[in-house]
């Protein structure tokens, strides 16, 4: 081979060996060096604040211990716990909130029906106050009494039953439709 070659082979390997020296071992020892000096004036003064206290790196240590993750009993297990208990009690607050705003429209949904209840009701006890002053009116007619009292009788019936029915089913054709049909027919009809 010729002296050239060898000559290039030998550089190449002075360069490579080069490039490791500087990479594997200059450039780390600066960097420890560098780093040294910024350690050092604290390592300094922990070593004077803590010089009446040998002991004091041990319980550094054993703090540094504690937030290591290892069997469930460190800090920072409890941490975590603490952490998934948080989420977990939010959780539990968006389900709370959404079950008092159903309780809200629930009790409002009630309170319309106690309303339209109640309103039925009233058309009730004016359709029998209207009977009342009817049957006081007709005095000795027994004919054109018997049919308005039959007829506000039925009517009351199939309220009734309606209301039944709507109870069961919760069906949409409110209880009280008849007495309502009632309420709008002259108790006159039929006699």
């Amino acid at each position: 081979m010729p002296t050239w070659a060898y000559f290039i082979i030998t550089s190449a390997a002075v360069v490579t060996a080069l490039g490791v020296l500087w990479s594997r071992v200059v450039r780390p020892m600066h960097r420890a060096i560098r780093e040294a000096d910024r350690t050092v004036p604290v390592m300094r003064k922990m070593t004077d604040t803590f010089a009446d206290d040998p002991g004091i790196f041990e319980v550094i240590r054993a703090i540094a211990e504690e937030f290591k993750s290892d069997s469930g009993s460190t800090a920072r297990d409890l941490m975590n716990r603490l952490e998934e208990a948080a989420e977990k009690n939010a959780l539990s607050n968006e389900m709370l909130n959404a079950a008092i705003d159903a309780m809200r429209i629930n009790a409002e949904g009630a309170r319309q029906l106690y309303s339209a209840d109640r309103e039925r009701i009233d058309r009730l006890i004016v359709l029998l106050a209207r009977l009342e002053a009817k049957v006081d009116e007709s005095g000795a007619t027994g004919d054109r009494t018997e049919a308005a009292v039959s007829g506000v009788a039925i009517d009351l019936s199939d309220a009734h039953d309606r209301a039944e029915a709507h109870d069961s089913k919760d069906s949409d054709s409110g209880a009280g439709s008849a007495a309502d049909a009632a309420w709008q027919r002259p108790i006159d009809e039929g006699g």
